[in-house]
C-alpha cells in the first residue's frame, strides 16, 4: 500500500475525489480453518511436508495457527475492497465468497491523517495508498492487543 514511484502513476489526490471519506476503513480479515489448512499446504509445501496432517488439522482448530490480515479497505456495495500489487481485490467479508471474513472494522481516520491517503491513480484505475505504514501498525498492534478480550 506504500506510494511508490511508478511510471504509470498518473497524479494523486486527497480521498473524496473517486472513493467516500467515509467509506474507508481499516479492518481484519480473518481466515477460516479450511482456508489456512489449504493456504499453508500450498505456501509451504516443502516446510510443512513433514508435519501429519492430523497434527497441522489440530493446530489450526485449536486456534494456535491462525491467519488473518489488516489492511485499507473501501466498502461498499460490492463489498470490501483492498489493493494487492495494484490489483484491487473485493471480497464480500461473510466468507460467503471464500475470501474470510472481515472484522475489526474502524473508520479510517482513527489511525490516518487526511494527509496519510491518498487516491492514486495508475492506468488500471484508482487505488487508495498510504505515504506511511505506522497508523495500520499501531491498528494491527491495537487488535492483537484486542484479542485477549472481545473482538470489536
Amino acid at each position: 500500500m506504500e506510494l511508490m514511484d511508478r511510471k504509470e502513476l498518473r497524479n494523486f489526490n486527497k480521498i473524496g475525489d473517486c472513493f467516500k471519506k467515509e467509506n474507508v476503513v481499516l479492518a481484519t480479515v480473518t481466515l477460516d480453518e479450511k482456508q489456512v489448512y489449504d493456504t499453508l499446504r500450498k505456501q509451504y509445501p516443502e516446510g510443512l511436508g513433514e508435519i501429519p496432517d492430523e497434527i497441522l488439522a489440530e493446530l489450526i482448530a485449536e486456534g494456535i495457527i491462525q491467519q488473518e490480515f489488516y489492511d485499507v479497505f473501501y466498502h461498499d456495495e460490492n463489498g470490501y475492497t483492498y489493493f494487492y500489487d495494484e490489483t484491487p481485490i473485493t471480497i464480500k467479508g461473510d466468507n460467503s465468497d471464500g475470501n474470510g471474513t472481515i472484522n475489526n472494522v474502524v473508520p479510517v481516520w482513527d489511525y490516518f491523517k487526511d494527509y496519510e491517503l491518498f487516491e492514486v491513480y495508475f492506468d488500471f484505475g484508482p487505488m487508495i495508498v498510504a505515504t506511511t505504514q505506522t497508523p495500520l501498525l499501531q491498528y494491527q498492534k491495537d487488535c492483537c492487543e484486542d484479542i485477549k478480550g472481545n473482538r470489536k
